[in-house]
């Protein structure tokens, strides 16, 4: 097993993150089923490796739960506005 080393927390914007990764609709070749993707060589890391060769699978779950996260604390933070202005 290898340990985790330099941790620390991701402080980018997920959701910004998100908006910027273009996603495709495609299918394979003798196969009908749409698949939805994006295209590695057209991201950049964190969602694939590198060499933008595979995806990242890890971090994108990982991206997605910070985004959720992101999102979460805005509409907390939105619900309260509504609050005091409905208080008024």
């Amino acid at each position: 097993m290898v340990n985790k080393i330099n941790i620390k927390p991701f402080k980018d914007s997920a959701v910004t993150l998100l908006n910027e990764v273009p996603i495709i609709q495609f299918n394979y070749e003798g196969d009908s089923e749409i698949k939805l993707g994006y295209i590695p060589n057209e991201v950049e890391p964190p969602f694939t490796d590198f060499n933008k060769t595979k995806f990242e699978q890890g971090n994108c779950i990982a991206m997605l739960i910070k985004a959720v996260q992101e999102l979460s604390c805005k509409v907390d933070r939105l619900e309260k506005e509504n609050e005091v202005r409905r208080d008024y």
